[in-house]
């Protein structure tokens, strides 16, 4: 089973970020995410391959969902109405950043079998988190929005 680290995940994520949305980002430490507001937008996509089943969530404030969506979409933020776009933008979001967690597998697209990103409510989130080890997370900040990444890996009993 392949591994990842935080540190590598963050980089990963920035510049994938950067290149599909032109949404500048950094890496922010837990404690300085915890004081930075609340996540409102929760995604979740899973995916299975090379012995492995994958889940990947993602939680983000307002503003960190809206300067990803304007940007993907070549807008100002003032001429998107962000609760329009929700969850296509998370959704779109959680496909990004699940891709080049394949890629960091050292997979392809072809070798993982994925399921449709879905929007998740922050219950469902917890209750998913509640029984299981600690996920490996990393927080992303841009303009003093944020961006949670956590990411599930087990064995796949079944390959």
């Amino acid at each position: 089973m392949t591994t990842l680290e935080g540190q590598t995940l963050a980089r990963t994520i920035i510049l994938a970020l950067e290149r599909m949305a032109f949404l500048l980002t950094e890496e922010v430490g837990e404690d300085l995410a915890a004081e930075m507001g609340p996540y409102k937008h929760h995604a979740l996509i899973s995916f299975k391959g090379q012995g492995q089943e994958v889940q990947l969530f993602l939680a983000t404030s307002d503003g960190f969902l809206l300067e990803f969506t304007a940007n993907l979409l070549g807008l100002d933020e003032e001429e998107v109405e962000i609760s329009s776009y929700v969850p296509q933008a998370i959704s779109e979001m959680a496909s990004v950043v699940g891709d080049e967690v394949i890629v960091m597998l050292g997979g392809t697209e072809g070798d993982y079998e994925l399921d449709s990103p879905r929007q998740i409510s922050e219950r469902e989130l917890e209750t998913i988190l509640a029984n299981e080890k600690r996920p490996l997370t990393c927080y992303l900040e841009s303009e003093g929005e944020l961006l949670r990444v956590q990411i599930l890996m087990k064995d796949d009993e079944a390959d």
